[in-house]
């Protein structure tokens, strides 16, 4: 652009003369004074602009504004719209995934390990508070949850049942919370008529509640 009066006009310089000019005529005959000092220090508070008061972990980012107050005057209390969570379910989710879903809703997370006869490993088999809880902050602070983490089923040593009665082996098979799946007989020089001579799983390996176990029983 060519220069003005020896000035080269670049972006609001030519109305910023303007609006000076404008406001120096609307104020000439006014008094000069000075903006009244607040007695107080101003502070600067970030606020939830549905509630006024101050923000949480959980108010919307566009709620969040900075608002100047005096000292002495600013909000003391937390959003009340914003401070209140519902507990989702989770039973059956995989735990690592689960734990960050929960610290991203601004949660801490307990964790306990337990055996569980239904849940892999991992898995999360119970939560405290259950889904459907609403957990309200009254002071800003996270929230809280307690999930139990499955270790698997916890496994034993299979028993030996070589030797014993049919009616024996089944005492023993429902003690233990194992399930008697077959009952087979068959001639053995190892054990006499009506004996265990042998079985699956065989004894000492790990095993479950709810295992299966095969007996084989002499006929002499």
């Amino acid at each position: 652009m060519e220069p003005i009066n020896g000035r080269t006009i670049v972006g609001g310089a030519y109305p910023a003369d303007i609006w000076r000019e404008f406001m120096s005529s609307a104020l000439e005959d006014l008094p000069i004074s000075d903006f009244d000092k607040p007695d107080k220090k101003l502070i600067d508070i970030e606020v939830c602009s549905e509630s006024n008061l101050l923000t949480t972990f959980w108010c919307p980012e566009e709620t969040k504004q900075w608002h100047i107050f005096i000292e002495g005057e600013k909000p003391e209390d937390i959003c009340n719209i914003h401070n209140k969570v519902e507990v989702p379910e989770v039973v059956g989710l995989n735990f690592e995934e689960t734990k960050k879903m929960f610290e991203d809703l601004y949660f801490v997370v307990e964790e306990i390990y337990d055996f569980d006869e239904t849940y892999n490993q991992d898995i999360i088999f119970k939560q405290n508070p259950e889904a459907g809880t609403v957990l309200e902050s009254l002071s800003g602070e996270k929230l809280s949850i307690t999930l139990y983490i499955s270790k698997g089923k916890k496994t034993f040593s299979m028993p030996g049942l070589t030797g014993l009665d049919l009616d024996g082996a089944k005492q023993i098979i429902e003690s233990f919370g194992l399930i008697l799946d077959n009952i087979i007989y068959e001639f053995s020089n190892e054990q006499p008529a009506d004996k265990i001579f042998d079985q699956e799983p065989v004894p000492y390996s790990k095993v479950s509640k709810s295992t299966s176990v095969i007996l084989y029983v002499s006929k002499g």
